[in-house]
């Protein structure tokens, strides 16, 4: 019997079986452990196979169809690039085959979808988004796994392109950089880490300015949506941002540039550059410089004194068929873009639109060509029995979107400026009489935007009073535009007021033929009339015709008494109940006269009136100039942000009690 260290007495008489256990334990217990290898694990995105090509077939979701369609993929980890071919399902592409579609996976975001187990999107930096789908959810864990390894990569990758600036020991005195480090003396080196502190506290500032103003309450003296501090929010935000990109060119600079010195160049003296005539340099006094009280007073006049408006400078226009002759741009593969980012039910006036899509007019100037066919306007007064008046109510509403909505395929009017205003005017003659009809627009809301009209004929005593709204929904392929507001047409000479609705406009087809169709139902009605009327605009499905109207007027007790039928953009039909339907008037919309507009030369128009406003817009549109146009919209744009939203209107004031009501200065 023997005892070891740890106490274990072994007998001699144990079998052999007992001893070999416990020597074999007794051996583990007293030998060392053994030495651990440490081996370097392989990041995901450097190891081989991950650096291989990898292919496949996905479904991707197109927006031509609507649907799923196979396409072959191909990843290329070296490139960063993930290439898609449309080839058939059973082959693969040849090498002369040039790919459908690229995407670079730069800063790519690859998101597996909550719905299914098979569908992923990829959201790509420059802002494309594909829809895809696997096979099952291990392939797509698959494409997943390797398309986020490669998007890390690559954006490591541009991160490392542009390090951070070195510390001050790299460029002691004694010591070579090596390598591509920078060149710059110690000077510039602590000017830029200088730079680089005051920035970081200025950004830490500016978030607190952010917390702050979020903070407040919604309600009281000083709010969290009070414009000034708005202002003052994004104001600062930019300036850090504009801040920030300098800093990173300069620090670029200082390491692409060179180990010699360059020669300095020779001193050029600055000479001032006196600003050009142009419309903007007097809009800009008004529009920027809100802090003086001689501008707010010229912006916004107070409801007793409205300006009067100078009707006798005004000429015939011809500046419509300047617009109609503008060539129209094919911009089909923009626009199919555009439409493929844009998520249903996005409400459109909540969102900038390219400029090539800009009508050159603006839609207070739009509002106005309602009311080109003047002489069916007019004589709604000429009615001399209420019947009479109704129906001729209905053939002036029923053919004023034949010219309201005229514009060139696929373009959208400018959006008004608030306080902008349009100013016109048309001469009726009639035997030996002319009726001049006067037409005031203005822009009094952006939020919501709101326009406000007026149009009279004051020799005739025929007065109409009214304000629109407009929410586009984008719903795939087309754009349905809800006209909020109504009109009152007001006949003084027999005391009769009209309530007048608007119709639902469909915008269809807006990628391949954009073409314009009416929705809904309105309604007519005066509490001094006894006659009403019905205006339904038919959905049309495919194969029956487009563009269709049905209107009815009924007496007191419901009863038809006139219908009208036919194609609202050409040509309507009148039938009398009583006598069977039979055709008692027909009229053909195209060959009614249209009067052109009588406006003020540029000149003398005001700043804020539309032609004035957006002459330079309207002119680089004119000209196929289409960054030009841009460029100077986006100055109109900025400079409207200095407006005041409760800035009073020039030529309406707000119905007391009712925020939507609109009421014309007198």
């Amino acid at each position: 019997m023997w005892r070891g260290c740890f106490g274990f007495k072994l007998e001699a008489n144990e079998n052999e079986t007992g001893q070999l256990f416990w020597k074999n334990k007794l051996r583990r217990t007293l030998e060392p452990p053994p030495k651990v290898r440490l081996r370097r694990v392989t990041p995901p995105l450097c190891s081989d196979p991950l650096r291989q090509q990898f292919r496949g077939q996905l479904y991707k979701y197109t927006n031509v169809v609507k649907g799923w369609q196979y396409r072959w993929f191909i990843l290329d980890p070296e490139r960063g690039i993930l290439d898609y071919y449309v080839i058939d399902p059973q082959q693969q592409p040849s090498r002369k085959q040039r790919p459908r579609g690229s995407v670079h996976l730069a800063s790519a975001v690859i998101c597996p979808s909550d719905e299914d187990s098979s569908t992923f999107t990829l959201n790509s930096a420059s802002g494309e988004i594909f829809k895809l789908q696997a096979i099952d959810a291990r392939e797509r864990q698959e494409w997943v796994n390797r398309l986020r390894a490669v998007a890390e990569m690559h954006t490591m990758a541009i991160a490392q392109s542009n390090p951070p600036l070195p510390p001050r020991e790299h460029h002691s005195l004694g010591t070579t950089p090596q390598g591509p480090l920078v060149h710059c003396s110690l000077a510039v080196l602590d000017a830029l880490c200088s730079a680089r502190d005051n920035l970081q506290k200025a950004e830490m500032k500016n978030q607190g300015l952010a917390c702050l103003i979020d903070d407040l309450p919604s309600s009281g003296a000083v709010t969290n949506l009070d414009p000034e501090l708005l202002m003052l929010k994004a104001t600062s935000q930019a300036t850090i941002l504009c801040l920030s990109q300098c800093l990173s060119i300069l620090q670029q600079q200082q390491i692409v540039a060179p180990a010699v010195p360059q020669p300095r160049p020779k001193k050029t003296p600055l000479h001032y550059i006196p600003p050009q005539p142009s419309d903007l340099a007097d809009k800009k006094s008004t529009h920027s410089t809100h802090s003086t009280s001689n501008s707010e007073t010229e912006n916004c006049p107070s409801d007793s004194n409205p300006e009067k408006i100078q009707r006798d400078d005004e000429e015939t226009d011809e500046e419509e068929t300047q617009i109609e002759s503008i060539p129209v741009t094919d911009e089909h593969s923009t626009l199919l873009k555009l439409a493929s980012q844009t998520k249903r039910g996005t409400d459109l006036t909540r969102v900038t639109l390219p400029t090539f899509l800009m009508e050159a007019r603006s839609l207070l100037e739009q509002l106005a060509n309602f009311f080109n066919f003047t002489e069916l306007f007019t004589s709604i007064a000429d009615g001399k029995d209420a019947k009479t008046r109704m129906v001729a109510i209905v053939k002036w509403y029923l053919t004023s979107f034949q010219t309201g909505l005229k514009m060139r395929p696929g373009k959208k009017p400018l959006t008004p400026l608030l306080g902008e205003h349009f100013v016109c005017s048309w001469k009726v003659p009639e035997g030996n009489q002319t009726h001049l009809v006067h037409f005031v627009a203005e822009q009094v809301s952006n939020q919501p935007p709101v326009s406000a009209f007026h149009v009279e004929c004051p020799t005739k005593k025929i007065r109409l009073d009214g304000h629109v709204g407009f929410k586009c929904l984008f719903t795939g392929m087309s754009v349905d535009i809800t006209i909020s507001g109504d009109m009152n047409l007001l006949l003084s000479s027999y005391d009769e007021l009209y309530s007048i609705g608007f119709p639902t406009v469909h915008a269809r087809s807006i990628i391949s033929k954009p073409c314009i169709q009416l929705g809904g139902k309105v309604n007519i009605h005066s509490p001094t009339n006894e006659f009403s009327a019905v205006i339904n605009y038919p959905k049309s499905f495919f194969g029956e015709k487009p563009n269709q109207v049905i209107a009815e007027i009924k007496d007191s007790a419901s009863v038809t008494v006139c219908k009208i039928v036919g194609d609202w953009t050409s040509s309507l039909k009148f039938m009398n109940s009583a006598e069977s339907n039979a055709v008692s008037q027909s009229l053909e919309i195209n060959s009614q006269q249209t009067f052109k507009k009588r406006v003020r030369k540029l000149e003398k128009m005001d700043i804020l009136e539309s032609r004035k406003l957006w002459y330079n817009v309207v002119k680089a549109l004119k000209e196929a100039d289409i960054n030009k146009a841009a460029s100077h919209r986006l100055v109109l744009v900025e400079q409207q942000s200095f407006q005041t939203q409760n800035a009073a209107s020039k030529y309406f004031r707000q119905e007391t009690g009712q925020p939507s009501a609109w009421s014309f200065k007198e």
